[in-house]
């Protein structure tokens, strides 16, 4: 092949490389949502820890996502619309601990509260196996007895969750990477421990996906 030849083949090759590439990242950008945008998620053992305290409650997580999420840290994905907690069958253990007399979340819906917000993906493009989302501004009562007295404390802050996708994209469950940074706010009183924290780990303690969500990259 001749020298002009051969070089003008090289950088056919390089531009199709490239624009190959590009538009690969292109279609890679964003997150999309087929099938419902609201999640009802349940656990049936939610687990909210404190140093004193540990509250074991079935939930009902419900969440709405956006319909195309851009695949960029810190965007907004969607919010936490409502939280269902069976009073009733919670249960509490730690050191004189007693009775659950309340397990709420306030501020569902209001201004910024329990906002959703997409961190990153796990897993080998284009498959991806999961995705990493913080929940900000979350704000969780918990009221409890113990050795006789009622322990009232308020935790606010930022949840972190990895939420699983099967080989389909679906949503199978969302589950606590204990990374919260919930702290006791000043209408807590003195008992309360300084800090707090959500786990949701292993087969009970999964908020598991009732609902049909199939996320993919676009």
């Amino acid at each position: 092949m001749h020298m002009r030849t051969k070089l003008v083949f090289a950088a056919l090759v390089a531009v199709l490389a490239l624009s190959f590439g590009a538009g690969t990242a292109a279609a890679l950008r964003s997150l999309s949502l087929s099938g419902e945008t609201t999640l009802t998620l349940t656990s049936r053992a939610l687990t909210f820890k404190s140093a004193f305290v540990e509250v074991i409650c079935e939930v009902t997580m419900v969440k709405t996502l956006s319909r195309t999420i851009p695949k960029i840290s810190g965007i907004l994905a969607g919010a936490v619309t409502d939280v269902r907690i069976a009073i009733p069958r919670c249960r509490v253990r730690g050191l004189g601990a007693e009775a659950v007399n309340n397990i709420s979340v306030l501020r569902v819906g209001v201004a910024e509260n329990w906002r959703l917000f997409y961190k990153s993906i796990l897993g080998t493009l284009p498959r991806i196996t999961g995705a990493i989302v913080n929940i900000a501004n979350s704000h969780t009562l918990i009221d409890v007895t113990v050795f006789g007295g009622n322990v009232r404390c308020l935790y606010d802050g930022e949840i972190e969750g990895l939420a699983s996708l099967d080989a389909t994209g679906k949503v199978v469950s969302l589950v606590s990477i204990g990374r919260e940074r919930l702290e006791k706010e000043r209408e807590s009183n003195g008992a309360c421990s300084q800090r707090g924290s959500f786990i949701a780990t292993g087969a009970e303690g999964q908020l598991v996906e009732r609902s049909n969500t199939t996320i993919t990259l676009i």
